[in-house]
């Protein structure tokens, strides 16, 4: 081992130490992102499990509390009631990557009024009107969505900017709001959202490739060094200014 005793000098040890401090970095970099792609995962898990779960009548939701939380977010509801009240449009919301009016209106259904986003609109040069909301009883499959946060500016000329059914509705209200994926009446319907779990996965290898890179990096110039030392490999050509130097150097002396 006496020709790896360079590894005490003081370049080597600075040597050293900058490679730790890289590998250290890039394994805590690739566990951050490995734990942003299980969060993802798990998100996307949750996802599947309700949005494929069986109907079931909006009365076994409330039966369990009418809080909508993340663990029932997605799931579909039968819902039957009466349109209650004027519809409310939604604004600045992107449906597809188009501008778009969403367009909301309250459910009155045995026990409890429910927010309802019926579909959406595209957005034009003035707010579009909705088509009118049928009478008497109605039926259809939603699903269910957690509420959004309160908007200060509140219901304007019928146009609000956040689903929150403290501010759009009346009376005993389900936390949270029901969204019809196919549209009613005529409005259009919503896409399946997205699934994609991101770059984080592939973004957490290749930090601890960078990590094992400066690792080998490091033993391949400790085994050169070695190696010259021993006189088992030429040295290294000396870089063409050291060489200035060293023959002006020499010519200064003579």
């Amino acid at each position: 081992m006496n020709r790896y005793r360079f590894l005490t000098s003081g370049r080597w040890v600075g040597l050293m130490l900058t490679a730790l401090i890289v590998v250290v970095t890039c394994i805590l970099l690739g566990m951050w992102q490995w734990g942003r792609y299980e969060h993802k995962r798990d998100l996307v898990a949750q996802f599947d499990r309700a949005y494929n779960a069986p109907t079931i009548p909006l009365a076994d939701v409330v039966a369990e509390g009418v809080s909508i939380d993340g663990t029932r977010e997605w799931r579909p509801v039968e819902l039957t009631g009466q349109w209650t009240g004027e519809q409310i449009l939604i604004r600045n919301r992107a449906v597809g990557g188009k501008n778009a009016y969403r367009v909301v209106a309250v459910l009155q259904t045995p026990g409890i009024n429910v927010v309802v986003d019926r579909g959406w609109l595209p957005v034009e040069e003035t707010a579009p009107t909705p088509p009118p909301l049928p009478s008497g009883q109605v039926s259809f499959v939603g699903r269910l969505r957690p509420p959004e946060p309160a908007d200060s500016r509140g219901i304007t000329q019928g146009q609000a900017h956040a689903i929150n059914p403290n501010q759009l509705g009346q009376g005993a209200l389900l936390n949270g709001y029901v969204q019809v994926t196919d549209g009613l009446d005529g409005l259009r319907g919503y896409p399946t959202p997205e699934r994609d779990l991101g770059p984080h996965l592939s973004y957490a290898f290749q930090w601890w490739v960078f990590a094992l890179g400066a690792v080998v990096g490091l033993v391949i110039l400790a085994r050169r060094e070695a190696a010259e030392n021993a006189g088992r490999i030429a040295p290294r050509p000396k870089r063409a200014s050291l060489e200035r130097e060293e023959d002006a150097l020499l010519d200064s002396q003579l």
